[in-house]
């Protein structure tokens, strides 16, 4: 709502609820030890979430911009299976943050601002964001920028509970209670953090029909979420652990990216446009699965033609180095869990037009080459997933009302 020319206030609630049920039998042969049994499972999630945030624009002049604001959000989970208790777990969350935007003159715009966060499992943290633009004219700027973001723990890394029990019997006599703890959450974990490193280069050329857009970047995270195993224990002389040991959630893993991005966007014409991207990243870390979580090479190519006021069409090419995908089993050949691949999709576009209405109908295409896996090529066992990409066809019919 706007007070005034220089200055709008604008209150925002969001109000988000999910309640999803997953429920599940399994037969588990455990003769000779114990009689055979049905596990039965209830894996019921409900999430409920509520936000409340206000935001102050204030403009004191045509080269001055302040923003600042405050929101408070409240997440509630309930999940007996993950978090161990049928009770609903509540989360707060408190934020305020700034932002200041100022063209010093025609040449340099800075940019400064700040978030403060504090939630129920972790301590209050600062992230500050500056940078800094430079026009040496209309068509050439350079942006150079640090920033540091967080991410807090949620409530299934701080409190999560996973864990299977079974009361077992021998003859129909009940003998001792089987319990397997999967992941445990960790009430210490800290906010996992990232510092981002920029210089970007913006250009414009042939009356800006040819744009080129190059980035460098450098990014450190510490404390990365994960889970690690500990040995797991049991006093209770009437449990039997299934393993001993069980997932914790630390803060095990630290790592630097370095990277390239490049984008070339090519209006020939008004009806044709070609636009080129590529990328080249390397990820340093002291876990492995990190280092090869990424491709190190990849390119793009899509090209799109408006032939009439009726068709349209496109053509795409893609190509995405070896990487590894960080809960996937890397091939007994290598210690990658993809293979490098290529694609190459098509799209051929009417568009429709009725009395009330219109949209349009496509014929898609997509993986015009071979058959490739984007997740797990060597599967570790026969129920594994592979996630094979084969060459399909479908027609794409819109419309909008």
């Amino acid at each position: 709502n706007a007070i005034n020319e220089k200055n709008a206030l604008q209150l925002q609630y969001y109000y988000n609820f999910s309640d999803k049920e997953e429920r599940y039998s399994e037969l588990i042969l455990a003769e000779p030890l114990a009689d055979n049994f049905i596990l039965d499972v209830n894996a019921d999630i409900k999430t409920e979430r509520h936000n409340l945030e206000l935001t102050h624009f204030i403009y004191p002049n045509d080269s001055l911009k302040f923003v600042w604001g405050l929101s408070a959000q409240a997440d509630y989970v309930q999940s007996a299976l993950y978090l161990g208790t049928d009770e609903k777990i509540k989360q707060n969350q408190y934020r305020g943050f700034v932002n200041i935007e100022w063209d010093i003159n025609s040449s340099n715009t800075i940019n400064v601002g700040g978030l403060v966060e504090k939630n129920d499992y972790s301590d209050a943290e600062l992230s500050p964001r500056l940078s800094l633009i430079h026009a040496f004219n209309q068509q050439h700027k350079v942006r150079i920028g640090i920033s540091r973001a967080i991410r807090s723990p949620f409530t299934y890394e701080s409190l999560g509970e996973f864990s299977y029990s079974q009361e077992l019997t021998s003859g129909g006599a009940p003998t001792f209670t089987l319990l397997e703890n999967v992941i445990r959450g960790n009430t210490e974990l800290k906010n996992e953090k990232i510092t981002s490193h920029e210089i970007v280069y913006l250009g414009a050329f042939m009356n800006s029909s040819l744009l080129f857009n190059a980035r460098l970047f450098y990014d450190v995270v510490d404390d990365y979420i994960d889970t690690i195993k500990e040995e797991d224990t049991n006093d209770d002389p009437n449990i039997i652990l299934y393993d001993d040991v069980v997932l914790v959630f630390q803060n095990p893993i630290n790592s630097t990216t370095q990277g390239l991005e490049l984008e070339l966007d090519y209006r020939i014409d008004p009806s044709l446009r070609i636009i080129a991207s590529g990328a080249v990243l390397n990820i340093t870390s002291n876990s492995e699965a990190t280092s090869l979580s990424v491709p190190r090479h990849s390119f793009s190519l899509l090209a799109s033609k408006q032939f009439n006021e009726k068709y349209n069409g496109s053509l795409g090419y893609y190509f995405v180095d070896q990487f590894k995908w960080m809960d996937a089993r890397p091939s007994s050949d290598g210690k990658y869990s993809t293979d490098d691949y290529h694609t190459i999709d098509m799209r051929l576009s009417r568009n429709l037009k009725f009395s009330s209405t219109d949209g349009s109908i496509s014929l898609v295409l997509k993986n015009l080459l071979d058959d490739y896996s984007d997740y797990q090529r060597q599967p570790s066992n026969s129920t594994a997933p592979v996630v094979i990409q084969n060459t399909t066809a479908y027609i794409d019919l819109r419309l909008r009302f």
